[in-house]
């Protein structure tokens, strides 16, 4: 087997579950100091409830620029005593019943190697590195929303190695994503004896959904109710119900709109039934988007030409790390490592992905450093 794979075998067989993330903090520090990082784990465990914090991590570069390689350490379940084969087909999978952790144990792997590939060289030049190794990812983003802003103060090109797309795929694009609940309340009555007196929450609910519309409202914005949940019995006008629901958007003006269209129909539905409604929004993440002809994505794909590699970019409907890191002030894309069928235990990724996914990286850290 080859060097990354070697890596991905050792690091997908340390269990670290969501929260419980310290043994492969612990294994990474190693391996970021024996290539010569300097190496801290934050602070932020005291807020997240993991049992360490974040790997942040240093190189000095010997060029120009700077750039930001980011992963995460946790895995979902079933995850404990994951067994990687690598079949004579080239591709990994687990032995059991167990997920493999291609998401993200791929993209640590990747920038392990991308990290030693470049000291290997003497010729080429690379610029200042910072890694990030978070905690919580697969639970709401959660440990990179505790990294400190002023890490990234300079708008530095984020890698963010978590996609499924093969290498040299390129995320170029993610959703502002705003999530709500909505506690109706009405007035309790007799249903069969005295329905007129009580003021129905349910019907409230369903009046004020059914003014809008719901679903893929455009190639760039949807929006969901996810949850309705309310009432006591069959034969009791509902006081209350609660709504759960989210929009999202490549736009942060659409997604505002959607926003303030959905908070006005709930408001104006309780209002005419004579009810009351209490919407809780919270703001997810930040989007993120790069224009196809941006420097940036210019710079990606001829890297991706560099390595060999067809540049690939895409938009996603989803979110992660590169979102949060958007929001702190980085200039993030999402690198695919070719993961495939991801949180299932019928996951596998071809070995020669993970090379591949090693050989952008570093041949996107060379292209920063030549072109400051």
């Amino acid at each position: 087997m080859t060097r990354v794979v070697d890596t991905f075998f050792e690091l997908v067989q340390v269990d670290a579950p969501s929260k419980q993330e310290k043994p492969m903090a612990e294994l990474l520090v190693q391996k970021l100091e024996a290539l010569g990082l300097s190496v801290e784990i934050d602070d932020s465990a005291k807020e997240t409830g993991s049992n360490t914090g974040n790997v942040l991590a240093r190189l000095k570069g010997t060029g120009k620029g700077e750039v930001v390689l980011s992963a995460h350490m946790d895995a979902v379940d079933p995850c404990i005593g994951i067994k990687p084969v690598l079949g004579e087909d080239g591709i990994i999978r687990s032995e059991g019943d167990t997920i493999l952790s291609s998401d993200d144990r791929s993209g640590i792997a990747s920038i392990l190697e991308a990290l030693a590939r470049i000291q290997e060289q003497d010729e080429k030049v690379y610029p200042d590195i910072l890694v990030t190794f978070t905690v919580q990812e697969e639970v709401g983003l959660v440990g990179a929303k505790y990294l400190d802003e002023s890490l990234f103060k300079n708008n530095p090109l984020a890698l963010v190695a978590d996609g499924d797309e093969a290498p040299g795929g390129i995320s170029i694009a993610a959703p502002f994503h705003h999530t709500f609940k909505a506690t109706f309340t009405g007035k309790a009555a007799h249903a069969g004896a005295a329905p007129e007196k009580g003021i129905s929450a349910i019907k409230m609910a369903a009046d004020a959904i059914a003014r809008l519309d719901w679903g893929r409202l455009d190639e760039e914005s949807s929006a969901n109710i996810g949850t309705i949940k309310g009432g006591s019995a069959d034969n009791v006008v509902p006081k209350e119900v609660l709504v759960t629901g989210e929009c999202r958007s490549l736009v942060k003006e659409k997604v505002e709109k959607i926003h303030f269209d959905i908070q006005e129909s709930f408001e104006r539905a309780a209002l005419e039934a004579g009810g009351q409604v209490v919407m809780d929004w919270d703001r997810e993440y930040e989007g993120y988007k790069l224009d196809e002809e941006s420097d940036t994505v210019k710079l990606l794909k001829a890297a991706a030409q560099d390595a060999k590699l067809e540049p690939m970019t895409s938009r996603s409907g989803g979110g992660s790390d590169a979102n949060i890191l958007a929001g702190k002030g980085a200039n993030p894309v999402v690198l695919g490592t070719g993961m495939s069928n991801f949180h299932t235990t019928d996951e596998y990724i071809k070995a020669e992905d993970l090379q591949k996914t090693a050989e952008f990286i570093e041949a996107i850290l060379y292209r920063v450093a030549q072109e400051h």
